[in-house]
C-alpha cells in the first residue's frame, strides 16, 4: 500500500473532536449494555466491558465499510451473528457450565 498514506485526508481539530466524542459515547453506550448483560448472565462478568465495546465498534465499523463497498452484504445478519457470538460464544458466561445446568 505504498503511497496511500499521503493520499489520506487530513482531519482538522473539529473533525478529530467529533470522532473522539462519537467513539467515547459509543464505547460508553456499548459498555453499559455489556455490563447489563453481564449482570443478567449471558456475558462473562470477568471480561472488561470497555474492551468488548471497542471490539464491537471496530467490527461494526468494518462491516459498514464492507457494506458500502458491496450492497450485497447483509448487515443485519452480520450483526445478528455478532450478537450470538457474544452471548453464546467464547466470551459468554460459563456459569451454567460450572453448575452443570444448561
Amino acid at each position: 500500500m505504498e503511497g496511500h498514506a499521503s493520499a489520506a485526508p487530513k482531519m482538522d481539530s473539529s473533525d478529530r473532536q467529533y470522532f473522539e466524542r462519537h467513539y467515547a459515547e459509543a464505547t460508553e453506550l456499548f459498555s453499559e449494555s455489556i455490563r447489563h448483560e453481564q449482570a443478567s448472565g449471558p456475558i462473562d462478568p470477568d471480561i472488561d466491558p470497555a474492551t468488548v465495546a471497542r471490539i464491537l465498534i471496530a467490527v461494526l465499523d468494518a462491516v459498514q465499510v464492507q457494506w458500502l463497498l458491496t450492497s450485497k452484504l447483509d448487515m443485519a445478519e452480520h450483526f445478528r451473528v455478532l450478537d450470538e457470538l457474544i452471548t453464546t460464544g467464547p466470551i459468554a458466561s460459563r456459569e451454567a457450565d460450572e453448575t452443570g445446568n444448561d
